[in-house]
């Protein structure tokens, strides 16, 4: 039969060890390494070891550099959330202030960025007329497209054709207050 071997009394009141050292066994390689440096004469190799009184001072200057780190990072997310209070819409983008959530088909999701317009001359294929704008839906866009696209053609009379995207009928009503015939597909609604 084996050797007994005795474990760790269940009933200690610690969980780890005290010193740093007890966790290291008697036989591991890196006793070699710190018996290795002990055995150097770091005075003659030009490193010296600072007394036992600046060593606290060390650490008390690496303490205030991590204040002063983390008072600056609280200061940061500070001034996010002043950005984000004022914000029409309560979002902010890190990299690009003016850029705002954009709704994609997923639901609840979305990408910041730009919403961009686009007119196209349909006899031509020409684009005639663009807007980028950091409104995230297409809605709002309808008369303000139509009437740079119909000034840009040079037109008396002008029919736009739409995507769902684009209903609304203010929008709508403005178009034909401005004599222009705005095509747009009702958006599909559940019954």
């Amino acid at each position: 039969m084996g050797r007994h071997i005795d474990g760790d009394d269940r009933a200690q009141v610690v969980l780890f060890p005290k010193r740093m050292n007890d966790w290291v066994e008697e036989d591991n390689p890196v006793r070699v390494v710190n018996a290795f440096i002990d055995a150097l004469d770091l005075a003659r190799l030009g490193v010296e070891r600072a007394p036992p009184a600046e060593v606290p001072a060390v650490r008390v200057a690496h303490l205030k550099d991590k204040l002063a780190a983390v008072r600056a990072q609280a200061q940061k997310l500070a001034e996010i959330g002043s950005q984000l209070a004022a914000a029409p819409d309560r979002r902010v983008s890190l990299t690009d202030p003016d850029a705002r959530s954009m709704a994609t088909r997923g639901r609840g999701t979305g990408i910041v960025g730009y919403n961009v317009q686009t007119a196209v001359d349909t006899k031509h294929h020409l684009i005639v007329a663009h807007e980028v704008t950091n409104l995230g839906r297409d809605r709002t866009q309808l008369e303000s497209m139509a009437t740079r696209t119909r000034d840009v053609l040079d037109a008396a009379s002008l029919t736009v054709l739409t995507d769902r995207g684009y209903f609304s009928g203010e929008q709508i009503l403005a178009c034909e207050q401005v004599g222009i015939t705005a095509r747009v597909p009702k958006p599909l609604t559940s019954g």
